[in-house]
């Protein structure tokens, strides 16, 4: 701690701040002035915000990026770039709008259905509960507790008892609930119907080939350096139609999973 105030107070201390830099396509002077403002103010980082851009990884972009990383290394800064034109991190610039369907965000969600055996014979409807585009993965037969939902004992895999639209069942006695695991592409957060797979390897590389790559192809030399790195904000699987509403927590129907901020260093 010693160190540290001394470092402080000799003017020698790490930057601890990188505000967002906001980009709407100003003219050279007004980009040039807010990094001397901000080095003035005793800030060595900054991290380029490009939401508000008109022309993000168009010339315009690269002509204003060009400016504040030659202001950057003129005054010893270091840049980050936020690595989207939205957000959340996922759009990859709209590269998906019009992409394969295949790497687009991906969801497993589960219906489910109550029955009563013994009961020989007996059949399920799945179509009904599959949207258009939806695939059904799997089947599966849990017991129930007696005048409870809750599951009890070894579950059941009915998959290959499905024969088209129908699955068939002799139902043993009791209660049971039969699930249905669905992969859709349905129900998540409409602002994000368009964002990458981030658990598909080809589906990331898509965002990492339109935003990171060009980067590194104009300021390689700069990268550890003057070019701090990439901010990734918040990306997400957001399957859930609000898109940032997890106050209810783990268990929330429609909900399994949650964004996080990340920085990747250069």
């Amino acid at each position: 701690m010693t160190n540290r105030l001394n470092d402080v107070l000799q003017g020698k201390e790490d930057n601890y701040l990188l505000p967002f830099i906001w980009q709407r396509g100003e003219d050279e002077g007004a980009i040039r002035e807010e990094m001397a403002r901000i080095h003035a103010s005793g800030i060595r980082a900054v991290c380029v915000e490009a939401r508000p851009h008109p022309d993000f990884l168009g010339p315009r972009w690269w002509r204003d990026m060009d400016i504040i990383m030659e202001e950057a290394r003129q005054r010893g800064m270091r840049v980050w770039v936020l690595d989207d034109d939205h957000f959340p991190t996922g759009h990859a610039a709209g590269a998906l709008v019009n992409g394969p369907p295949e790497l687009r965000r991906l969801f497993l969600k589960e219906e489910h259905i109550d029955a009563i055996g013994p009961q020989a014979g007996a059949s399920f409807l799945i179509q009904p509960w599959l949207a258009p585009g939806d695939e059904l993965i799997a089947a599966v037969a849990a017991p129930r507790q007696t005048g409870s939902v809750e599951l009890a004992g070894e579950m059941l895999d009915l998959t290959d008892r499905i024969q088209g639209d129908t699955l068939y069942w002799d139902i043993p006695a009791g209660f049971w609930r039969v699930f249905l695991l669905i992969a859709t592409r349905t129900g998540g957060s409409a602002h994000a119907e368009d964002y990458i797979n981030p658990i598909v390897k080809d589906s990331v590389k898509v965002l990492l080939d339109t935003v990171y790559e060009p980067f590194y192809a104009r300021y390689a030399a700069d990268f550890g350096g003057t070019y701090a790195g990439f901010f990734s904000d918040e990306p997400g699987f957001y399957n859930d139609k609000g898109g940032y509403d997890y106050k209810s927590g783990l268990g929330k129907q429609g909900v399994c999973c949650r964004g996080a901020r990340r920085c990747w260093r250069a």
